[in-house]
């Protein structure tokens, strides 16, 4: 956390209710005083406001390259950060001249679902990149059934896994159609195409933390099913839902 301060915001204004009692060449220091703090502070507003400028141009960039690189999740941060930062910048004087923490925004329960409806028949995953979101959601499970759509769409759902301890993770998706499993922009899983429900298995190593999470899946039609667990040597097998998963706010 970075922190940004006006250490001549603790020189206080002289109370008012003695000001009478003050003879005129001290009210003149006074008033000197105040103006030259009013020039201080219009100075630094100014200031401020033109490092906030750029800095948000600096992340308006990178989210940019992460988004063209297809790390979402890190796009996503980037967005709430900027959005921080706006909050930030309406916010009254005597907050933006205290001290203003700059942090990385929180993350909160469930995970982003996006859904997609191309109007190609789908075979295989889609190139997301190529589709506009037609509706998105927080969800507390990753599932099939997020929308009701019973044929050609493609769901993509976009957080953070709470991996509870260090060690080697293994992961197992149970899916109709294809689904691709992403942590830490490794590929786990990939099980692409038209097929009934199937199993598939993949293994990373983790560290404890909330590590980026990314699941893409496609209904092609007929019957439709989605799950995924995860088990590591001290962690039981469980399904990839609730406490589990996180998201950055928008």
């Amino acid at each position: 956390m970075r922190f940004l301060s006006a250490s001549f915001l603790s020189l206080g204004l002289l109370a008012s209710s003695y000001a009478a009692e003050l003879p005129p060449a001290v009210e003149k220091l006074n008033k000197n005083y105040q103006e030259e703090v009013d020039e201080i502070l219009d100075k630094a507003k100014k200031q401020y406001a033109e490092v906030r400028a750029k800095h948000v141009k600096r992340l308006e960039r990178e989210m940019e390259k992460a988004t063209k690189k297809g790390d979402l999740n890190i796009a996503l941060a980037i967005r709430a950060q900027i959005k921080n930062l706006d909050k930030e910048a309406d916010a009254p004087e005597s907050d933006l001249f205290g001290v203003v923490a700059l942090s990385s925004p929180k993350l909160v329960p469930g995970i982003v679902c996006e859904y997609y409806k191309p109007k190609a028949q789908l075979k295989v995953l889609p190139d997301y990149s190529k589709l506009k979101v037609v509706e998105k959601k927080v969800v507390n499970v990753i599932n099939a059934h997020a929308f009701s759509d019973k044929s050609n769409y493609a769901t993509r759902f976009i957080g953070f896994l709470d991996v509870p301890k260090d060690g080697e993770y293994e992961f197992t998706s149970h899916s109709d159609d294809g689904v691709r499993l992403t942590l830490n922009k490794k590929q786990v899983i990939l099980h692409d195409g038209i097929h009934p429900a199937q199993a598939r298995t993949g293994k990373i190593a983790l560290k404890q933390g909330k590590v980026p999470l990314l699941v893409e899946w496609f209904q092609g039609g007929g019957g439709k099913k989605l799950q995924i667990f995860m088990q590591a040597p001290g962690v039981p097998r469980q399904l990839l839902e609730k406490d589990l998963l996180f998201h950055s706010p928008e």
